[in-house]
């Protein structure tokens, strides 16, 4: 099960750490990442499990993870894997989300005990008072003041439009959340595109490889007496 349907990708780091890989190794070390991921941050030390994961073939997995396994760090009881830096991303992943779940308890129990308060405080009245506009209010009282139209205020998004006819600013928090929103979805995207490139890449060296083996193959079948 997903943890987290996202994770943090720095296309920099990446592609500097693995210079030296080739298209296959580099698409099997981005699907080891993308299961570690889906995982909880770690998975089983296991041959054809890894392999499969990775979408090499079992008979070659031993020379591939020879050239892979620099990359993670190895459970002292020999059964698991994990990586460093997706391990300290899916922590920080974690505990982000425990503060914003904190501060939305917090929030709604602090809204709820001031509503109940309030309530508490406010008497109720069996006098019968006429309606004006479906509110009822003192037969004494003026009639309510209508309220100052506030002038529309063109805007470059959505939140701001609204802002803009309420008569305040979008806040800066918002603006930060928009922008790092934004920033994230750009960086996944550039992760997918080089994910998708590497497993095309990968595919495409399967078939290469097949058709080497077929063509080396039909020569043998021709020469062979009938």
């Amino acid at each position: 099960m997903c943890e987290f349907a996202y994770m943090k990708l720095y296309p920099a780091d990446l592609a500097a750490d693995t210079l030296d890989l080739s298209a296959a190794d580099f698409g099997s070390y981005m699907l080891l990442l993308v299961g570690m991921w889906r995982q909880g941050g770690r998975l089983r030390l296991d041959k054809s499990g890894l392999a499969r994961i990775a979408r090499r073939p079992s008979r070659h997995w031993p020379e591939v993870w020879g050239r892979l396994i620099r990359f993670f760090r190895v459970s002292e009881d020999g059964l698991w894997i994990s990586q460093k830096r997706l391990s300290a991303e899916l922590e920080a992943a974690r505990e982000l989300s425990g503060k914003q779940r904190d501060k939305a308890a917090r929030r709604w129990s602090d809204s709820g005990g001031k509503a109940a308060s309030e309530a508490g405080k406010t008497p109720l009245s069996t006098e019968a008072k006429p309606l004006i506009n479906n509110n009822p209010v003192d037969a004494a009282a003026s009639p309510p003041a209508r309220a100052t139209p506030v002038p529309y205020k063109d805007s470059s998004d959505e939140y701001g439009k609204c802002s803009a006819r309420e008569g305040r600013a979008m806040p800066q928090p918002a603006r930060d959340e928009q922008h790092n929103r934004a920033a994230i979805e750009e960086r996944f995207a550039r992760g997918f595109h080089a994910l998708s490139q590497s497993l095309d890449a990968v595919v495409q060296e399967a078939a290469l490889a097949k058709a080497k083996r077929k063509s080396r193959e039909q020569p043998a079948e021709e020469a062979a007496p009938a």
